[in-house]
């Protein structure tokens, strides 16, 4: 008796099966390769807010903060966006079924992680802070998930876009805030506020 045709049948029933499940049979929902960026630059801007800030805002409206004007200090924020270099990134999968994922697109990764974030102010801040001292815990990410900047923790991704603002109020009279940052490459990034009256 010959086994060898209903093996046949099994086998390519089976291969039927799987070429079924694992591939995309040539669709349209090809994701695209993942993609990383490389921070070049980081530009700086002073901006005043409408509303006073608090963390996790919905969208607050801005504008560029004018040197020389009182500005509330609840509504004061320092921005800063980087120039990037992005690189595309086809990673190696092998799966027998299709992700469930396939479609959506890649998120955007770092290849620099922070290793340092420091505020510091050419002004007295108050009577506890002198000038030089280390402000970062007195400021707050609008769209980082961290009480303040200081609990940045190193490794971080380096950010794209990062705004910060005050959580205490700082002696009444201007301030010049100098933002450092330093990535894990050894690149050291500076921007400084300028003199600001914050009241």
């Amino acid at each position: 008796m010959n086994n060898s045709k209903p093996v046949k049948t099994i086998i390519f029933c089976s291969l039927l099966t799987l070429a079924a499940c694992g591939g995309n049979g040539g669709s349209d929902c090809n994701p695209p390769p993942a993609k990383e960026y490389s921070i070049t630059q980081y530009q700086g801007k002073t901006l005043e807010y409408t509303n006073d800030l608090t963390h996790a805002m919905a969208d607050p409206s801005s504008k560029p903060a004018v040197a020389g004007t009182a500005i509330a200090w609840r509504r004061f924020a320092l921005s800063v966006k980087a120039d990037v270099q992005t690189y595309s990134v086809q990673a190696p999968r092998f799966s027998l079924f299709a992700s469930a994922y396939a479609c959506s697109p890649p998120n955007d990764g770092a290849r620099q992680m922070l290793k340092k974030l420091s505020i510091t102010s050419a002004q007295d801040f108050d009577a506890n802070h002198p000038a030089g001292t280390e402000l970062a815990n007195l400021f707050g990410a609008l769209d980082l998930p961290f009480t303040s900047v200081a609990d940045l923790p190193p490794g971080f991704p380096a950010p794209q876009a990062l705004t910060i603002f005050l959580r205490e109020q700082p002696t009444e009279g201007i301030h010049n805030f100098l933002i450092t940052i330093t990535l894990d490459d050894g690149r050291k990034f500076e921007f400084s506020s300028g003199d600001m009256y914050l009241k």
